[in-house]
């Protein structure tokens, strides 16, 4: 039951309203999987200095995406959107990006033939 409204939801109302945004977090999430994938992929072959510089952008990254964020909250809504359609997005694929950057790191690295 809507609280707001005194009125139960429909069911054509749930699946045509929530469907979108299902299936719109649904590809945002593979996307961010595709990503975290892609990079533990690259840099399980990549040299001890990339992983590095991969470690440093991702805490650059996150550190810009969260100040974006905070920086947003103390905004008026309608000025919000550019900053936070800049921060979540940064934000998740530092996370994302994150533990292999990190795992690239504390792994023994082989020199190449």
């Amino acid at each position: 039951m809507s609280v707001a409204r005194s009125e139960s939801l429909s069911l054509h109302a749930i699946v045509s309203i929530g469907g979108i945004h299902l299936g719109g977090s649904v590809l945002v999430g593979f996307a961010i999987g595709l990503v975290g994938g892609s990079a533990a992929a690259a840099l399980r072959r990549a040299s001890r200095a990339t992983a590095i510089a991969v470690a440093i952008a991702v805490v650059l990254l996150l550190t810009a995406g969260l100040s974006a964020i905070a920086y947003a909250t103390g905004l008026e809504r309608s000025a919000r959107p550019p900053f936070i359609m800049f921060g979540l997005p940064a934000v998740a694929i530092a996370l994302a990006v994150a533990a292999p950057a990190f795992r690239a790191l504390t792994l023994p690295h082989r020199s190449l033939p």
